[in-house]
């Protein structure tokens, strides 16, 4: 796994980020090589991660979803981050997809 994937995980870890899964989906998507699914607990906890992935990974490239989102997500080039609060994860079924991937 990549140190910025690592990175990352470590600072969804500080910011109290739950439920982190890590998905290799390297040789099977043409555009990354992991994909990281986290849960924050409330739309405040959320835009903490994300804010804070943004300052310390340099790869980063855009994110969508900030403000009152219910999912957020952040391009880092080799790895996309998916930032959920826990019901909308459920109701997307994201763990699933790239699981099956």
């Amino acid at each position: 796994m990549e140190n910025s994937v690592k990175k990352a995980i470590e600072i969804i870890e500080s910011k109290k980020g739950d439920n982190i899964k890590v998905y290799d989906v390297q040789g099977k998507s043409p555009f990354m090589d992991y994909v990281v699914v986290c849960d924050g607990s409330s739309s405040v906890k959320m835009e903490a991660i994300a804010t804070e992935l943004k300052k310390e990974i340099s790869t980063y490239k855009s994110m969508e979803g900030a403000g009152e989102s219910q999912w957020i997500l952040i391009d880092f080039g080799d790895f996309i981050v998916n930032i959920f609060n826990g019901e909308k994860r459920e109701y997307y079924n994201i763990d699933e997809l790239y699981q099956s991937s």
